[in-house]
């Protein structure tokens, strides 16, 4: 079941379309979630409370999720 109905059926976001802002996305929920759109095509930026958490995410993800960036707060 999806929580928006009008999404239902889609896999994934055409290239280049969508832009996504995820807090929480540090660890837990908000980062499953930062990845998983990262993964379907969507611009991901994901809030972080700790700015050294940022930049090891970042790094984590430099290759993989190119399009899933991290903000710190």
């Amino acid at each position: 079941m999806s929580i928006w109905p009008e999404a239902a059926g889609r896999q994934s976001a055409p290239a280049g379309r969508g832009t996504v802002l995820v807090t929480g996305a540090g660890s837990g929920l908000g980062r499953a979630i930062g990845l998983a759109l990262a993964e379907r095509g969507y611009r991901v930026f994901g809030t972080v409370r700790d700015s050294q958490r940022a930049r090891d995410l970042e790094a984590e993800h430099a290759g993989p999720h190119q399009s899933l960036r991290y903000l710190p707060l």
